[in-house]
């Protein structure tokens, strides 16, 4: 007799690349910042969503690119640093 077993639903990996610093004065709406990736154990499809809501970046739910704002722009361009970035992924069920 085989063993019965019970197909586990994995949470996806998240990672992110190292953010490059911008120069006082050069961001410009739309420049990447980060690319957020993850893989799933379960090959099941993935979107990644920005946790910051500071207005300051945008994220493409399917690729994972994480982008400036006209805010964040602005806030570069003005000497100010910008947060952390912080993504969540999710399999539909897991995150």
């Amino acid at each position: 007799t085989v063993p019965s077993t019970n197909a586990t639903n994995d949470a996806p990996e998240l990672s992110l690349t190292t953010p490059s610093a911008i120069p006082e004065g050069s961001a410009t709406v739309g420049q990447l910042i980060t690319t957020a990736s993850a893989t799933d154990e379960d090959g099941d499809t993935l979107t990644y969503r920005l946790d910051n809501t500071d207005g300051y970046y945008t994220i493409d739910a399917t690729s994972g690119a994480v982008t400036l704002t006209q805010a964040g722009a602005d806030l570069v361009n003005a000497g100010g640093d910008l947060p952390a970035v912080s993504v969540t992924v999710s399999d539909g069920s897991l995150t």
